[in-house]
């Protein structure tokens, strides 16, 4: 997944300094880089994410309005 050495890569610069992100720096960076990778290889419809890491479902969800991906991000109770 990581071609390009890890070059390029997705960055939040709000939500993911905050919280959990505050403690973690480029946490999030890798999270939606990775995710947004594979949601464009895969091309899904919906993806289920657990509410558990809901400063993460927050950021994929808004990540995907943002770059106006064609799927659903849906909350999912983390079992």
């Amino acid at each position: 997944l990581y071609a390009d050495q890890y070059r390029y890569r997705v960055s939040e610069n709000s939500l993911s300094l905050k919280l959990c992100g505050a403690h973690r720096p480029g946490h999030f960076d890798g999270v939606l880089s990775v995710v947004l990778k594979l949601l464009n290889l895969t091309k899904p419809t919906r993806a289920y994410f657990g509410e558990k890491d809901y400063q993460q479902l927050l950021l994929i969800q808004e990540m995907a309005k943002a770059f106006f991906l064609d799927c659903e991000i849906k909350a999912v109770p983390t079992v």
